[in-house]
């Protein structure tokens, strides 16, 4: 999966993050899951973005990134928290602009400059979490779904 397509499945995944959070802050049942299942299809995604060629060449700091978060993930699929995934994969990707790139389905990051438009708008997002304004982050990426046409995707 490649170019605007990748986007909106990025964009579509941080939706999901976005609806399990709500559910933990509304304390909805089912939500631990919710998280769980958000962090798994998260990082399912950044794996296979990390066996596309061009970064694949450059295992590191991507290998290291990725294993720190499938642990939590792993337990997670054993029993463990959801939650305890979930805080994992999103504090991850939001220190870590090499994960926000890889997130965002972008060439492999070099600056603060190469970050593209969706890796810039996850990142927003990702504070925007921090700040526990979830609806707001919702209308980020609900203008940047639009903006890139996912409905046609």
């Amino acid at each position: 999966m490649e170019g605007r397509e990748c986007e909106c499945r990025a964009i579509n995944l941080m939706i999901g993050l976005a609806e399990a959070l709500d559910a933990l802050i509304e304390e909805a049942p089912g939500r631990d899951d919710k998280l769980g299942r958000a962090a798994k299809n998260i990082l399912r995604h950044l794996d296979n973005q990390f066996q596309t060629s061009a970064y694949t060449e450059r295992q590191e700091p991507y290998y290291h990134l990725l294993e720190e978060m499938r642990e939590p993930v792993k337990m997670y699929t054993y029993g463990s928290s959801g939650l305890d995934a979930e805080e994992m994969v999103r504090n991850r990707i939001h220190a870590n602009d090499e994960l926000k790139q890889l997130m965002a389905c972008g060439s492999p990051y070099r600056n603060k400059e190469s970050l593209t438009e969706t890796a810039r708008v996850i990142g927003e997002v990702l504070e925007t979490f921090e700040n526990g304004e979830v609806v707001d982050a919702l209308l980020i990426l609900a203008g940047q779904y639009k903006k890139l046409s996912c409905a046609t995707a």
